[in-house]
């Protein structure tokens, strides 16, 4: 039997482990209150981050350079012993077939190349063109001379203190550091043994647009040596970063093409392969590789030889080039050249009486237009030569002769 007092205290006991059980009332409305504040947080946020994205979306996203040298893909190796052999030299001039008629040696309407031509070009180039080993990595380089020179970028020798090279049939020859020039991205090794094949120099002043080129090189290491690729000549005067002058085209080059010969036509060297762009973060790029001219990479290389240093020039001025817009604008009377807008003081150009408004037209008789600019004849020359300039100031033509100096 329950007492009073005991069963006011069960029923107590038992309302509250029954309320334990029922839905807390304002549970449901917090609920609800999150969810509508999930909604309105999600929808600000995706408005914030479409509005980011929109406003970026024309911005030019920054490009991935590769100077694949030193092939980015290899991991470094000792170098094998290497084999040396004495091969027939064989100079690799242009040959009569290639200057011959057009009928002979050019295509149809476009007067490009026959299969068979390039064919042939690359049969009598390709033994000049090698694959340059170091410890760090591989990268292409060209025989230049029947001394055993051979051209390469200096970004596939930097670091390095052991080199070979691979000619094409697979001899591996031991190569000694004549010299680099990482202001230009040419170095010059040499071997010395007799080489399988020379390649020649080109006028990369007298290319045009569209016209076909072929780079020959080694990328991804020894699996494709020799790869030989085609495209057309699509840019020329470009800069990137602090190399000017730079051919632009779009023959296929990868990791370890840096330093081989990009050829013309006649299989003529026109340019040293050195770098590609790939796009960026919000843009992919495909066919668009750079060589240095063989203008500059020529004297450079030829500077390394002689004293085994190369210097960039130095003038003294800052120009526009001219066309036809400048010109008017300039009040100037010429449509080519480059319109100084500065003279340095204590420059080459100051010493010589250069003035701001004066037109170059020409250097030694070599007129300065679009495809052959002031800034690549000037690293055509070394530090302490003299030029001629040919120079407009009003409606006079005057001849100057500047000292070039050496760039700080």
């Amino acid at each position: 039997m329950c007492v009073a007092s005991q069963f006011t205290i069960c029923e107590k006991e038992r309302a509250n482990k029954m309320s334990n059980h029922r839905p807390v009332r304002w549970l449901l409305p917090l609920m609800l209150l999150m969810f509508v504040l999930g909604l309105v947080g999600g929808g600000v946020a995706g408005g914030a981050t479409a509005y980011w994205l929109g406003r970026n979306a024309d911005e030019p996203a920054a490009l991935a350079v590769l100077q694949p040298g030193q092939n980015d893909l290899a991991t470094p190796t000792a170098l094998p012993s290497p084999s040396v052999v004495s091969p027939s030299p064989t100079v690799v001039p242009p040959t009569a077939e290639a200057a011959s008629s057009d009928a002979e040696t050019t295509g149809p309407a476009l007067g490009l190349p026959t299969t068979n031509d390039v064919a042939s070009m690359v049969e009598r180039v390709g033994p000049a063109t090698v694959q340059v080993l170091t410890p760090l990595g591989s990268g292409s380089g060209v025989i230049i001379s029947e001394e055993g020179y051979i051209v390469t970028n200096a970004h596939v020798v930097a670091n390095a203190a052991q080199f070979a090279v691979v000619y094409q049939q697979g001899e591996q020859i031991e190569a000694r550091l004549v010299g680099s020039a990482p202001d230009f991205d040419i170095a010059v090794l040499k071997v010395d043994v007799a080489v399988p094949a020379v390649a020649p120099w080109g006028d990369s002043s007298a290319l045009r647009l569209g016209e076909p080129v072929i780079a020959i090189g080694s990328p991804l290491g020894l699996d494709y040596q020799n790869t030989v690729t085609s495209g057309i000549l699509g840019g020329i005067n470009r800069s990137i970063e602090n190399l000017v002058g730079l051919i632009q085209h779009d023959a296929a080059i990868n990791p370890g093409n840096s330093g081989g010969p990009l050829l013309n036509a006649r299989g003529e060297v026109i340019g040293i392969n050195t770098a590609v762009v790939r796009g960026g973060l919000n843009t992919q790029a495909e066919g668009l590789g750079f060589a240095v001219p063989s203008a500059i990479a020529q004297s450079v290389a030829q500077q390394i030889i002689t004293t085994g240093v190369a210097s960039r020039p130095y003038l003294g001025v800052r120009f526009s080039p001219l066309n036809s817009q400048r010109a008017e604008e300039a009040g100037v009377s010429v449509n080519s050249g480059a319109y100084l807008r500065q003279i340095e003081p204590g420059s080459p150009s100051a010493n010589a009486g250069l003035q701001t408004g004066d037109v170059i037209t020409a250097i030694d008789g070599k007129e300065v237009t679009f495809s052959n600019p002031l800034e690549v004849q000037v690293l055509t020359f070394q530090p302490g030569d003299t030029l001629t300039l040919t120079v407009l100031r009003g409606d006079e033509s005057l001849t100057v002769p500047v000292t070039l100096a050496q760039s700080q």
